[in-house]
């Protein structure tokens, strides 16, 4: 079959090892479990001065604590959160976003990034609101395996990010979060405005409801045959 010149084999490949590197680092930890592809695609991307903000906002934010815990009084979040977070324990989409300013400040073509779920009870609302409005290279990835009739007690649904993408005229992009080769496009076309001042983006990756076949394996599995229809790949060889 021939080349996609936007995908050509040699990344294709590239793409799939790393999913499997992704899956040997990452397959015993519950919380990642399943996440080969969106991470994947999102780290074949990532250029030098690109930055991942930590999933986890209670890790992530231990160092900025540390500068406050000598007695400092704590300032006020800068992005009007409904909660009013202290700097010395600033939220995951916070510090996205700061990471997100800076980078536009300095003049820098760089990206943040930032993969999270509904799960992790943050405001995004405010901070997608001022990076939309300062047109911030910030890239939100929402892996959503909540149930439909799950009630969150965050703004991070689907209904909720729809609403608010409507209202602020912010590119949203609903895609398979198994399918690293539609998230690949997705992510790289996501990345490539950011890195050219047209601001921030949300991709929304959904998954099928959970069955008998290991989770953090289908999106590995899905990727094998897609390479071996190109005559790539270890299913290759093997005949149908």
């Amino acid at each position: 079959m021939a080349e996609n010149p936007l995908l050509p084999h040699r990344r294709l490949i590239e793409l799939y090892e790393l999913m499997k590197s992704v899956h040997s680092l990452n397959g015993r930890r519950p919380e990642t479990a399943g996440y080969e592809a969106v991470r994947a695609a999102t780290l074949i991307q990532m250029e030098a001065g690109d930055v991942l903000c930590p999933r986890n906002e209670n890790k992530s934010t231990a160092v900025l604590s540390k500068q406050n815990k000598r007695g400092r009084k704590a300032e006020s979040s800068p992005f009007g959160s409904s909660e009013q977070h202290a700097l010395r324990d600033p939220t995951l989409p916070d510090l996205a976003a700061l990471i997100a300013l800076g980078m536009k400040t300095a003049g820098r073509k760089n990206v943040a990034i930032s993969i999270t779920n509904p799960d992790i009870a943050a405001n995004w609302t405010a901070v997608l609101t001022m990076a939309q409005a300062e047109r911030l290279p910030l890239i939100v990835i929402i892996a959503d395996r909540t149930s439909p009739d799950k009630k969150l007690a965050t703004d991070l649904t689907w209904d909720s990010m729809s609403r608010l993408a409507r209202k602020l005229k912010l590119p949203t992009v609903a895609v398979d979060g198994e399918d690293a080769v539609a998230l690949y496009r997705v992510v790289q076309e996501c990345m490539h405005r950011a890195k050219h001042g047209d601001g921030p983006a949300l991709v929304w990756c959904s998954y099928l409801a959970e069955t008998s076949q290991h989770k953090a394996s289908r999106s590995i599995a899905g990727m094998e045959r897609y390479l071996a229809v190109r005559g790539l790949g270890p299913r290759a060889g093997k005949s149908s």
